[in-house]
């Protein structure tokens, strides 16, 4: 089995002001935009797949995992290099992360029985 994970280097959030009654607060969060740098990884769960090096001036990477699928994954700054394996964390969906330049992200698929 195979799935596909999209990964964004992010600058920072910038706040944003609501308008009208759309929303109700006054303001709210966005990601800075342009991001950095992306990435379109496909993992399996027999090898773990990883990104390059975070582009100076990442704040945080936003990962999107396919819809219905979950991955293993590790954040690695540039000191060690661990490999996801059955006995990381997972996550689903979109998640955003603390990361920082230099930094690389590791994914294997967990399997959905």
């Amino acid at each position: 089995m195979s799935t596909t994970v999209r990964i964004f280097a992010i600058a920072g959030a910038v706040i944003a002001r609501s308008q009208g009654q759309q929303r109700a607060e006054d303001s709210f969060l966005m990601d800075k935009l342009p991001y950095l740098e992306r990435w379109n990884i496909t993992c399996t769960d027999s090898a773990a797949t990883s990104t390059g090096a975070m582009p100076d001036h990442t704040d945080y990477v936003l990962i999107q995992v396919e819809p219905g699928k979950r991955v293993f994954y590790e954040l690695n700054n540039s000191g060690n290099a661990i490999t996801a394996d059955t006995s990381s964390p997972f996550i689903s969906d979109d998640v955003r992360v603390k990361a920082g330049p230099g930094h690389t992200l590791s994914f294997r698929d967990y399997p959905v029985t």
